[in-house]
């Protein structure tokens, strides 16, 4: 199964909703750095939390997360502007909102729960 990631360009922002993903494609990340895409948002799949998981599992945890940004920031897809948000949390990883806002605290990365909304 190939997940489905979405760019939405509206109004001169962009956003992409990446969910039940692991770490990003290749193919993705060049894609956005080669049409040179800059995100005023993003989110971020999340599943395991603080769970350590490979690249390759087909969902993240905070780590892939802080790695993804890490690669997206030197690339210049993504800028200390953009809204970072992580979200689809499972039961595995204890995903309280206070416990994700603890373990991203300073990160500058949005946790999202039911009814989270956020202006781009």
């Amino acid at each position: 199964i190939v997940p489905f990631i979405y760019l939405i360009n509206k109004n001169g922002k962009n956003f992409l909703y990446g969910h039940d993903t692991g770490y990003f494609y290749e193919e993705v990340i060049s894609y956005l750095e080669n049409n040179k895409i800059v995100l005023d948002g993003v989110t971020f799949d999340c599943c395991y939390g603080e769970l350590p998981i490979d690249d390759s599992h087909g969902h993240m945890g905070f780590e892939n997360i802080f790695r993804l940004i890490k690669e997206l920031e030197i690339k210049g897809i993504i800028t200390k502007k953009t809204k970072k948000i992580a979200n689809h949390f499972s039961h595995n990883c204890n995903p309280t909102k206070e416990n994700c806002e603890n373990y991203v605290n300073g990160r500058d990365i949005l946790i999202s729960y039911d009814g989270f909304e956020i202006e781009i």
